[in-house]
């Protein structure tokens, strides 16, 4: 007997004579039927649909960025000098440095020298003014090319208790430097690699053994040429990391020692744009690329790192 694969239920009725779903296929000759598998349950979001923090920069005038939305570096008394890292760029409020334009966050670097620095640039964050401790946060963001461009897109713990109880310092030897209560780098690139996106989470144990167990990097579509949503994802059980939406690096929680994990508390954001630096000046060596200081002025000057938005989603519930 010919079975049409359209075979409709009343038609299969009929020839079965009513009975059940596999006496009426034995009775045509059918032993068993392959049934279609059923569509996965997309998984539930564990955030709100609707953001608890927004920051649209389009819907902002042209000038220097509205009052207590952000603290702009020069804004920040340090106890210590605030150049990290070998870099060579001074951190200022001036509008050549930090301002909305066209409906974006600009931080622009230039080659000029201000407090013995050759460069300056801009840096902004939230503490004070805004963290979070769990939920989904996304920043859309354009990043400069450049030899001796550094932007960063990162988190720093809101309330810093030092770990050993001492007084927070910069020597990275010291039991006290202030990077061991954790740091999360969100997204970074190094000016030459464009191609590069880089994610670390900073502990105690990672920067006092040299581990880069919670680091990662990953190769993506040209991070300069347009712009991208950068993510990631807090909850108690683990951190994941996404591009454009897809997930490329995840953390599962590994212990309740802050030592190990000391994710587990408030962090505010931190958008800067540095220039050179140990980092950024070794890739620029490796590469064989002659600027013996790791940076071309004639590609930072009037390089932008640019936002279009900052947006946070509150774990739902």
């Amino acid at each position: 007997m010919k079975i049409d694969n359209a075979l409709s239920r009343r038609d299969f009725l009929k020839i079965s004579g009513g009975v059940g779903l596999m006496t009426g296929l034995e009775a045509l000759g059918i032993s068993s039927i392959a049934l279609a598998p059923e569509a996965a349950t997309p998984e539930k979001s564990p955030f709100t649909e609707q953001p608890d923090f927004e920051v649209d920069f389009s819907k902002m005038e042209n000038g220097p960025l509205p009052k207590g939305l952000f603290r702009i570096q020069s804004e920040i008394d340090y106890d210590w000098n605030p150049i990290w890292n070998n870099e060579k760029q001074m951190y200022t409020d001036n509008l050549n440095n930090v301002r909305v334009e066209d409906g974006k966050l600009i931080l622009e670097a230039h080659k000029e020298t201000a407090n013995g620095q050759e460069y300056t640039s801009g840096k902004i964050d939230t503490k004070g003014i805004w963290d979070f401790e769990y939920g989904k946060v996304e920043i859309v963001a354009k990043f400069p090319a450049g030899v001796g461009t550094f932007p960063a897109l990162w988190f720093l713990p809101a309330d810093q208790v030092n770990l050993n109880g001492g007084t927070i310092t910069t020597d990275q030897n010291d039991p006290n430097y202030w990077q061991q209560d954790g740091e999360i780098d969100m997204a970074e690139m190094i000016g030459v690699n464009p191609e590069t996106l880089y994610t670390t989470m900073h502990t105690y144990d990672t920067l006092t053994s040299g581990s880069e167990a919670n680091a990662t990097s990953i190769s993506a579509p040209d991070l300069s040429s347009e712009f991208h949503t950068y993510g990631i994802k807090k909850t108690p059980e683990k951190i994941v990391f996404t591009l454009d939406g897809d997930a490329y690096y995840t953390k599962e929680k590994i212990s309740d020692d802050p030592a190990e994990w000391p994710f587990d508390q408030d962090w505010y954001l931190l958008i800067n744009f540095a220039v050179g630096g140990y980092w950024s000046d070794g890739v620029v060596q490796a590469k064989g690329l002659d600027f013996p200081d790791g940076v071309d002025p004639d590609t930072v000057d009037g390089a932008t790192l640019e936002v279009k938005s900052i947006m946070h989603y509150p774990l739902a519930g």
